[in-house]
């Protein structure tokens, strides 16, 4: 349990890393000229909707699944890069 807690320390002393899909939801919403429920995304990509919830939101991820990020670039056409993000100011 101490080495979870000393990993923990560290990323979260080099910062933490948050998404961007919000914003890139909204682009493709401008793009297809509609809203794009939460509900859509999770059927599209063959997740649970409650997972793109927690996407959504500003909150810092403790764990990433790689099948759900390779899925949601494909589904946007981005790059990993654009999707997530290290938030070196966070607090």
């Amino acid at each position: 349990m101490a080495v979870a807690k000393q990993d923990m320390n560290l990323s979260l002393k080099h910062g933490v890393v948050r998404s961007r899909l919000k914003e890139l939801m909204a682009i493709k919403e401008r793009e297809v000229g509609h809203i794009i429920q939460q509900k859509d995304i999770a059927e599209a990509i063959g997740v649970a909707e409650p997972t793109i919830g927690r996407w959504m939101r500003p909150t810092p991820f403790e764990r990433i699944e790689t099948e759900v990020v390779i899925k949601l670039c494909a589904y946007l056409n981005c790059a990993l890069g654009d999707l997530l993000f290290i938030d070196k100011d966070h607090r």
